[in-house]
């Protein structure tokens, strides 16, 4: 059974009830709380349709068994006067419950966005740590090989002079003293390019090729 077959279902109920009212020749306040009695159900149905939550679903359960009971208690008030002593108390135990169930479902939404929000921040900073990789020389930090023939176009219109630079003796220096040591000469001679010309326009082509623009 879909849910518009419970509207249905509700609402032929709720015209059986408002026939029996009428019957009785009851006053507007009974209609009125047997049409707001309707309209309950109705908006319970298009929740139960959207919140799978069991907690959620009983409170309500308990708020419409209070409406039920404000309806019964004028007619059968005076067979029983239970019915005018639950009523009340049970509508407002329902109501409660469903304000619990609503803070814990608003503090799990705002749970996941938060998370949400965090994964989008740490996704920003990933691809923009990658960026910098796909872009920079990871031993000197300066533009590498790509980042250069991607800059080309523009920098030839900002600066006049083109420099390159080969370390001479380099391999030399990295067989007697070691790739530390090369390391370090690579890391030296980048920090004087960029002192020299502060303004990202130095690059390492590869090896000890570099390119100052």
């Amino acid at each position: 059974m879909n849910k518009w077959h419970l509207h249905s279902l509700v609402w032929l109920c709720f015209l059986t009830a408002l026939l029996a009212v009428m019957q009785i020749q009851a006053n507007w306040a009974e209609y009125e709380e047997i049409i707001w009695f309707g309209i309950y159900l109705s908006f319970f149905i298009e929740i139960c349709a959207c919140v799978k939550k069991p907690l959620f679903l009983f409170s309500f359960s308990v708020f419409s068994i209070g409406l039920i009971l404000d309806i019964l208690d004028t007619f059968f008030s005076d067979v029983s006067p239970l019915f005018n002593q639950l009523d009340t108390p049970i509508k407002h135990i329902g109501l409660i419950m469903l304000f619990y169930c609503l803070l814990n479902i608003a503090k799990s939404r705002l749970g996941k966005i938060q998370q949400l929000h965090s994964e989008i921040d740490q996704r920003i900073k990933l691809e923009k740590e990658l960026r910098f990789l796909a872009y920079h020389d990871e031993l000197t930090g300066l533009f590498n090989r790509r980042a250069f023939f991607e800059h080309y176009e523009q920098q030839q219109f900002k600066h006049s002079y083109l420099y390159y630079f080969d370390l001479n003796n380099f391999k030399n220096a990295n067989d007697k003293y070691g790739h530390n040591i090369g390391d370090e000469l690579l890391i030296i001679f980048s920090n004087s390019l960029n002192t020299l010309q502060p303004n990202d326009a130095a690059y390492r082509l590869g090896g000890d090729e570099f390119v100052l623009i």
